[in-house]
């Protein structure tokens, strides 16, 4: 694959090698293995904007790769002009899979309107009191199962308690082999959505990928509107968000078809599980491995003396809030996002042709030296002093498809930390491996392997394994390490 850029040059007059459908295939694949390196590669070699041609028989389809705030900003100003794309293959037409995968992420336009209208009152934060109770009782029952000096996977940990919270909150479901079956038909259809095979060999062959993943599409959505019936039988009138969304449809009067619902329900389950479980995974690594960050969030939480937090209470917790802001830079869930080009335009000092297919990064914004100095250090302390844009900082996304869930997820985190840390240490296994992958959000590869203890402030920074040092400087936590044990000594 080669890719050419340059200054003040249409990007349609800048000459491109022809990419073969092997050579594309090949390069597909080293993009899904690691989006993170690929992107850093082409952003290191190419700079800010660069493209190349992929020739398939004589069509032509021309990719686009745009980093840093001033390209975030055009992509998101104009939702008409760059339309959003999905990020798992699309499925035949009237599949499950198609309908299932055809959710908020990649509608656009009125229909996008539409359905945002639909959903938004579920998400305000407004709503959050009502799920306060639920949301801390879970929390509390789950840390009531942690042994004292046990080593757990806290990725694994946080994914159930993700799921909990999902499934009540969300789906008012109680825990059963049924809905524990719905998690694992869900997590190995999103892990299949986003594979290489399944991305690059889309056929439907007996014992393919492929195929796989259209059986549990069909088994997921048949669960859904099972659930669905449930409660449109019992009036729509529960607490959770399921039963809101059916009772906002009624009020509105709304054509959202159960099929077209099932969808967003599923971009609801996808938006609250998954992100939140590994940014709550990569938050516990980072202050297990920055110990004054620690002490700091536990001095700002003693005011609490160990009752859970209330909802005004978590508006008072700035310091907190910055970690969590601070995390979600360094690691953010999503990597990276898509939108095509619905016509001929400029794009910068550029003029982009209608259908280009441009590829932004979250990630690579967060980490630009010149938008946060040092970017690879985590430094909640930043947070004091910058107040970044949208197009600077969109862990969330921007412009009128910003995430909807942006209140629930911070009130949920929030909730999270302020419960578990007070109560228990976490120490990263010492040599542990920590890699990234990324499949719909970045997770540790391997899981996150912690030793919990209860909370008694002895903090005691591992030396960890595995390409996070590529994203994160640890060399940092270990300075503070020698300071606090310094302050502790004197």
């Amino acid at each position: 694959m080669n890719i050419w850029t340059g200054d003040n040059v249409p990007l349609s007059q800048i000459p491109s090698t022809r990419v073969s459908v092997l050579g594309g295939i090949l390069g597909q694949s080293r993009f899904m293995r690691d989006p993170i390196k690929f992107l850093k590669g082409i952003h290191d070699r190419h700079g800010p904007v660069s493209q190349f041609e992929g020739h398939r028989g004589g069509r032509v389809d021309r990719y686009v790769f745009a980093f840093g705030p001033e390209y975030n900003r055009i992509l998101h100003a104009d939702p008409a002009r760059f339309h959003s794309r999905g990020l798992v293959v699309r499925g035949p037409e009237n599949s499950s899979h198609r309908r299932l995968s055809n959710s908020l992420f990649s509608l656009n336009g009125e229909q996008h309107q539409r359905v945002r209208h639909i959903l938004l009152p579920a998400f305000q934060k407004s709503a959050m009191p009502y799920i306060h109770g639920g949301l801390t009782n879970l929390s509390m029952r789950l840390m009531g199962e942690w042994q004292d000096g046990a080593r757990y996977d806290m990725l694994e940990e946080m994914r159930h308690w993700s799921w909990c919270i999902t499934r009540k909150v969300l789906f008012g479901l109680d825990d059963s082999v049924a809905t524990a079956k719905l998690r694992n038909d869900i997590q190995e259809w999103m892990t299949l959505g986003a594979s290489p095979l399944v991305a690059m060999l889309p056929f439907n062959l007996p014992f393919s990928p492929y195929r796989r993943m259209l059986g549990k599409a069909v088994e997921i959505e048949e669960s859904f509107l099972a659930i669905m019936r449930l409660r449109e039988a019992e009036g729509c009138q529960g607490s959770d968000i399921l039963s809101m969304l059916l009772r906002n449809r009624q009020e509105l009067g709304a054509d959202l078809s159960d099929g077209e619902l099932v969808g967003h329900v599923l971009t609801l389950f996808m938006a609250a599980f998954d992100t939140t479980a590994n940014t709550l995974a990569w938050t516990f690594f980072l202050l297990a491995q920055h110990p004054e960050a620690m002490h700091k969030v536990l001095d700002e939480l003693a005011f609490l003396n160990g009752a859970p937090p209330s909802p005004g209470q978590l508006e008072q917790l700035p310091y907190l809030t910055a970690v969590l802001k601070e995390s979600m830079r360094v690691l953010p869930a999503v990597v990276f996002s898509r939108r095509v080009a619905t016509c001929d335009g400029e794009f910068g000092d550029y003029f982009l042709p209608q259908g280009s297919r441009v590829t932004y990064s979250h990630y690579l914004t967060h980490h630009m030296p010149e938008l946060y100095p040092n970017p690879e250090q985590f430094s909640p302390e930043r947070w004091d002093s910058i107040n970044p844009s949208h197009a600077e900082y969109l862990p969330f996304g921007a412009g009128s498809r910003i995430c909807l869930g942006i209140s629930f997820a911070m009130f949920t985190l929030k909730t999270a930390l302020a419960l578990i840390l007070p109560r228990w240490r976490m120490t990263v296994v010492p040599g542990a491996r920590i890699d990234r992958h990324v499949a719909i959000s970045l997770a540790p590869k391997h899981g996150m392997p912690m030793i919990v203890k209860r909370q008694d402030r002895d903090f005691k920074r591992s030396e960890v394994r595995g390409d996070i040092h590529e994203m994160v400087d640890l060399t940092q936590g270990q300075r503070t390490t020698r300071s606090v044990r310094k302050r502790a000594a004197a």
